[in-house]
């Protein structure tokens, strides 16, 4: 293989490279926006521990919420003498009737619009008799933040394997030029066209092959994993990569097949 298709290789990595380390960074600025989230509970107060006993069991079932607990009147109680030292007027505090509290804790990435109001809509119901303590507000921020980072990571690929398949079509075209002259005699000569078909696929497959690998390779080494985008973003690198190399092919396959050489 000539040197000139292995420098189609070279611009197609340096940009994945690139690619990669920005969408890294997006995602971790996703994950933050995520935590910030599940470190903020929902609490719920209710005089019937009982209910919210009953109530934790249905929550956990729920993919988006991450954990349930309960903290009863008694405990309450007791944490507040533990830590104001309230000894003395202990037995003024025992007659204080405060209410049970539960702590719901929700799973970020799980957590949109819709599972938002389902668990609201779950909590809420009258018969249930609970309190609710949350910030919508922040919540709402949250996901407009969210929404932001997704489309602009959604821009930025769309961008820059745009980028990568004219790059593609580009030098593979170019490439593909400077045989133009052997094979317009060679063919003239009354070569088998297959043979021309055979070579444009042996110089397809490392051109192809090596950023697929290349990428998969700086996937792994940022992550650690190939969790999120990372076997997707693959896939796509490969369709995008074979498209480019086919519209070549037709390219030339329309040009040889008619002798328009």
């Amino acid at each position: 293989m000539k040197k000139y298709y292995f420098l189609q290789i070279f611009p197609i990595c340096l940009l994945l490279a690139v690619l990669t380390a920005v969408i890294v960074n997006i995602d971790k600025m996703k994950l933050g926006e995520y935590e910030y989230l599940e470190s903020i509970p929902i609490v719920v107060y209710s005089y019937d521990c009982e209910s919210l006993e009953n109530e934790t069991g249905k929550l956990t079932k729920y993919d988006y919420v991450g954990s349930a607990v309960i903290e009863s009147s008694e405990s309450i109680t007791d944490s507040l003498i533990k830590k104001y030292d309230l000894k003395n007027i202990k037995k003024v505090i025992g007659k204080v009737s405060l209410p049970n509290i539960m702590y719901i804790r929700i799973i970020g990435e799980k957590f949109n619009e819709k599972a938002k109001n389902n668990l609201l809509e779950q909590l809420n119901k009258k018969e249930k008799g609970f309190a609710l303590d949350y910030n919508d507000r922040i919540w709402e921020e949250n996901n407009r933040r969210l929404e932001l980072f997704n489309t602009a990571e959604n821009a930025i690929f769309l961008t820059f394997y745009l980028i990568i398949f004219l790059i593609r079509v580009f030098m593979r075209n170019y490439a593909e030029r400077r045989n133009e002259k052997y094979w317009t005699v060679y063919l003239h000569a009354g070569g088998d066209f297959k043979r021309v078909k055979k070579m444009f696929r042996k110089n397809s497959f490392l051109p192809i092959f090596l950023p697929v690998l290349f990428n998969f390779t700086v996937i792994f080494l940022f992550t650690g994993n190939f969790e999120g985008y990372g076997l997707t973003n693959i896939l796509i690198l490969l369709i995008v990569l074979l498209i480019a190399d086919l519209s070549v092919y037709f390219r030339l396959n329309f040009i040889y097949k008619r002798g328009n050489f």
